[in-house]
């Protein structure tokens, strides 16, 4: 035992206390070892005296070690503990690590593995001697890949991530995993090593492929779709057209049926220029080429004159149409992309609203915004289509044959002039039969920024109220 007196008063405990509990003692020694290491312990240790002896002769008292003996004693006593402690430590890491279902792996600071968990070498088949590293059961066409990472992470002190296929040694099938790697720093940074973990993703990538898997099938059932709605939209009026024509050409149209004749032709004609018009729109709004011309327009002037090249489809189906526009309301827009967005959702409303129906238009105006509000008593959306309702191609009913025409664009095109005016269009419905409503929100001008616009009917010349587009049945 070291000198007892000088390590109690080292460390401040009582000698019976320290002497008759183990524990205390324990803690005792180790404090003042560290004292000595920092040279506090020294000094006390030098000052300290020994009691004095309570024997009657110094003679019959048994000889002292020296001082030094006894430091040195303490210093491999403590030593043992510490590294007694270490390895219980490391049992404890190296058990919890057993029983993680990853991959656990550790490494020196130059990147040579130096650990695996029992995982590792359940999964590869391999053993303590036979591994060099986790790089051995790379899958080789991600092998390149995954080393570079490596040897960038090591060299820049970075994280370490990579999604790679491990082969298994049970079937030898590769499957995906998931890498990552830190690395554990000293209090200076310097680094003492890295730790790493393979987590199985198989399963995730298998789901997230299936998942690719459906969403390419249902693209290209939607783009089959929509040739086929091109080729029967574009064929309809051309076959008018064609009949007409030869008709005429041969003279066997009675005069009272040439007027007729030239009226379908021109109608018809009006009808596939707009079709064609759609279909440019939206080879210019993917490619991101649609311009505005921007300038301050009154918002109720659009809107009316949308109103006015609908009203007679809409007395012809007996559909009340009632307005309330705020002659306030200006926007900074483009007057003819905004036209068009009035009149897509005008001539929806008028297609989908049955005889008898009633449709409700309202224009306000905010500190902020100018709303548009078309709400009519027909068709309705399901409740399923409503979030597709925006998407291009896409149709609530989508056969070739339906009743309503159009490419199922209308709507895409909407939304994508209103977007492009900083502005949000939304779509709403309780169901089939119980009509939709429409709103569309566009930041408004406190001034009109310019003389307003030529807004007429005449700005919807080719367009045909009874074959818009809108998306829902």
């Amino acid at each position: 035992m070291a000198n007892v007196h000088a390590v109690a008063r080292s460390t401040g405990f009582g000698t019976e206390a320290y002497i008759g509990r183990q524990g205390e003692r324990d803690r005792a020694e180790a404090v003042f070892l560290a004292r000595i290491a920092v040279g506090a312990a020294g000094e006390n240790l030098q000052g300290a005296r020994a009691p004095p002896s309570t024997s009657p002769s110094p003679t019959m008292s048994k000889p002292k070690p020296a001082p030094h003996a006894e430091l040195e004693a303490l210093r491999a006593r403590l030593s043992t503990k510490l590294t007694e402690a270490m390895e219980a430590a490391e049992r404890r890491f190296r058990f919890v690590a057993d029983m993680l279902p990853q991959i656990l792996w550790s490494a020196r600071p130059d990147g040579s593995t130096e650990y695996f968990n029992r995982r590792w070498y359940e999964y590869t088949g391999t053993s303590a001697a036979a591994t060099e590293g986790w790089r051995d059961a790379v899958h080789p066409d991600e092998a390149e890949a995954c080393l570079d990472a490596w040897s960038r992470a090591v060299a820049t002190g970075e994280g370490f991530e990579v999604s790679c296929r491990l082969k298994r040694s049970g079937d030898g099938a590769h499957r995906w995993h998931l890498g990552r790697a830190l690395a554990h720093r000293d209090a200076g940074g310097a680094i003492l090593g890295w730790y790493g973990m393979f987590t199985d993703i198989e399963h995730e990538r298998g789901a997230a492929a299936a998942q690719a898997d459906d969403r390419a099938l249902e693209a290209t059932r939607l783009e089959d779709e929509f040739l086929a709605t091109v080729s029967h939209e574009l064929r309809t009026p051309l076959n008018a057209i064609l009949g007409w024509s030869r008709l005429l050409q041969s003279g066997a149209a009675p005069a009272e049926k040439r007027q007729h004749a030239l009226d379908t032709i021109v109608r018809n004609a009006l009808a596939q220029n707009q079709l064609i018009d759609e279909l440019l729109d939206v080879r210019r709004i993917v490619s991101g080429q649609l311009r505005l011309n921007v300038e301050g327009v009154a918002a109720s002037e659009i809107v009316a004159a949308a109103i006015d090249v609908v009203q007679p489809a809409a007395d012809a189906k007996g559909v009340e149409i009632r307005r309330v526009l705020d002659d306030a309301a200006f926007v900074n827009g483009d007057a003819a992309r905004l036209q068009q967005v009035a009149w897509n959702l005008l001539s929806n409303a008028v297609k989908f609203t049955p005889r008898g129906g009633r449709i409700d238009v309202e224009l306000r105006r905010t500190e902020s915004v100018v709303e548009l509000v078309v709400a009519d008593s027909g068709a309705g959306i399901a409740p399923g289509f409503l979030p597709f309702v925006f998407d291009r191609f896409r149709q609530q009913d989508g056969t070739a044959t339906r009743r309503a025409g159009g490419l199922g664009l209308g709507l895409a095109i909407v939304k994508s002039i209103v977007e492009l005016h900083g502005g949000t269009v939304a779509a709403q419905s309780p169901g089939d039969g119980h009509g939709a409503t429409f709103v569309v929100r566009i930041p408004s001008a406190a001034l009109r920024a310019a003389p307003p616009a030529a807004i007429s009917s005449a700005s919807f010349e080719i367009a045909r109220p009874s074959r818009s587009t809108r998306k829902s049945g």
